[in-house]
C-alpha cells in the first residue's frame, strides 16, 4: 500500500504521497505525534512500575544517566534496590507496536546484551 508522509516543506500536519508501505507500526513510530504518544505511554508505564515497587518496599531511582565501559551513554528507566534482600534490578522498558510473536524475546535479548557483560 502506498501511503502518505509528512511533507518536507509543507505546513506542519500536511502530508504528501510516499512510496513506503505504511503499517500501523510505521505510522505510530515514524510521525512526530506517534513518537510523543509512545513516549507518554512509556513514561506512564515507568511511573506505574516504579510506584508499585516503592509500595512493596523497594528503593527506586528513575531515569538514571550512566556511562558504559565502552563510554556510550545510557539512561536506565528504573533501578530498584531491595536493601532487605540485597537484590537489585535494572529495568529498561520498551513501548512499541508488535510486529510478530518473537518480538518480545528479541527485545529482551537486545536489552540483556546492552546491560549484561
Amino acid at each position: 500500500m502506498v501511503g502518505l508522509c509528512e511533507g518536507g516543506n509543507e505546513p506542519e500536519g500536511s502530508f504528501k504521497a510516499s512510496n513506503e508501505t505504511e503499517t500501523l507500526g510505521h505510522v505510530l513510530g515514524f510521525y512526530k505525534k506517534g513518537e510523543l504518544l509512545r513516549n507518554n505511554r512509556h513514561h506512564r508505564a515507568r511511573t506505574a512500575i516504579a510506584n508499585l515497587l516503592r509500595n512493596r518496599g523497594w528503593e527506586v531511582h528513575e531515569e538514571i544517566h550512566c556511562v558504559s565501559e565502552d563510554d556510550s551513554h545510557r539512561r536506565v528507566d528504573i533501578i530498584a534496590i531491595n536493601r532487605r534482600t540485597q537484590k537489585a534490578m535494572v529495568l529498561d522498558l520498551t513501548i512499541c507496536f508488535e510486529r510478530d510473536t518473537n518480538q518480545a524475546l528479541q527485545i529482551n535479548d537486545d536489552k540483556r546484551a546492552k546491560y549484561v557483560s
